[in-house]
């Protein structure tokens, strides 16, 4: 079978899994120590939360899911973006007055300045990558407190879906293998500069 972003490279996050659990009070606890505090709704569908993490240099990538249908509420986040790709279900965003649905297999880049609103659909998994601002600052040529130059919040283009497909899985592959001579920090900047100039690019 073709390797697919919902099966072999995903196996680089199952490995280390920060929790699982139907508690809703865990789920929102853990969440808001890894990406940033929020208000947490739950909605209809059982909960079944869980979320597993790897890191390279400055990116860090999630798999998340809560089960049910939850309301998502973060407080305001300035110091990075984030870009959900719905592996299963979907959800709707209001980023900034705007309005996004994300169904499955689209990709969402997610950098408001003034509020952030998402409905997470009965059984949703997304994958989340948490790119810094420093990072984009830096390949942007652009000075702390000078606007990144991203919209607050956009889909991928369909006809970009592909290339954010294959450079997430070049990032979940380098998560995967050992840190040796093999994987050296430069060469992880490599694929993490990627990341972050498709962001600038489109």
């Amino acid at each position: 079978m073709k390797p697919t972003l919902r099966t072999d490279p995903l196996a680089a996050l199952y490995r280390n899994r920060l929790f699982h659990s139907d508690v809703r009070v865990e789920a929102h606890d853990h969440v808001s120590r890894e990406l940033v505090d929020h208000v947490l709704r739950w909605k209809r569908g059982t909960p079944d939360a869980a979320m597993f993490k790897g890191e390279l240099n400055q990116l860090k990538m999630y798999l998340l899911q809560y089960g049910a249908e939850v309301e998502v509420t973060p407080r305001p986040f300035d110091d990075f973006v984030l870009v959900h790709t719905s592996l299963a279900g979907g959800a709707e965003v209001e980023v900034d007055g705007q309005r996004l649905e994300v169904t499955e297999g689209r990709t969402a880049v997610l950098a408001p300045q003034r509020s952030l609103r998402l409905r997470w659909y009965p059984g949703t998994k997304q994958l989340i990558v948490k790119v810094p601002h420093a990072l984009i600052r830096e390949l942007a040529k652009r000075e702390t407190g000078e606007p990144l130059g991203l919209a607050p919040g956009y889909l991928v283009a369909r006809g970009h879906a592909s290339q954010w497909d294959l450079l997430s899985r070049a990032l979940l592959h380098a998560i995967a293998l050992p840190r040796e001579a093999a994987c050296e920090s430069a060469w992880l900047d490599h694929f993490e500069r990627n990341a972050a100039l498709f962001l600038l690019a489109h």
